[in-house]
């Protein structure tokens, strides 16, 4: 049996991950199923399994680019969008 995990992104327009904002709720519009490879702003995750994460490519390389780093905080707190 397969393993499925459904995880929507919002892109914002920060660029640090202390910057205190918190994410918007899953429920609003704007969210996505992918994000950019290339995107140099923060985004927002929220997974099935009702938690939010905050994160950040922080490094790439190879061409496309073929590899990205990403450092990202996720809230342990279910449906808990604060950061």
């Amino acid at each position: 049996q397969g393993l499925t995990r459904a995880t929507k992104f919002k892109v914002d327009t920060g660029t640090s991950l202390n910057d205190g904002v918190n994410s918007p709720l899953q429920t609003s519009n704007g969210w996505t199923n992918h994000v950019s490879d290339t995107l140099h702003t923060y985004f927002f995750l929220y997974d099935n399994d009702g938690h939010y994460s905050k994160a950040k490519i922080t490094a790439m390389g190879g061409v496309v680019p073929a590899w990205v780093e990403i450092t990202w905080y996720y809230n342990k707190s279910a449906d808990d969008p604060s950061f």
